[in-house]
């Protein structure tokens, strides 16, 4: 039985969504310890373009409200 799901960022909406799912992974993963081989760091990004103020725990559960914003306007289920 395959269980697998496909999701297609076909528009321009879904594509910044998914960017903004993706930092919000790579900035969970920098909160732990883990940073980048090169660039920016996902904190760095995300301060910039989301004029984010604070620590990395802070940006990070301002992130999260972000998404979990994003998921309830789309009408997603929380994971």
């Amino acid at each position: 039985m395959n269980t697998e799901t496909v999701t297609i960022a076909d528009t321009t909406e879904s594509i910044k969504a998914f960017r903004i799912f993706a930092l919000k992974a790579a900035l969970s993963l920098e909160a732990k310890g883990m940073r980048h081989s090169r660039g920016f760091s996902a904190y760095a990004t995300v301060k910039r373009e989301l004029n984010l103020k604070g620590d990395r725990m802070s940006v990070l559960r301002q992130l999260e409200t972000i998404v979990e914003a994003m998921l309830d306007k789309r009408g997603q289920v929380k994971a």
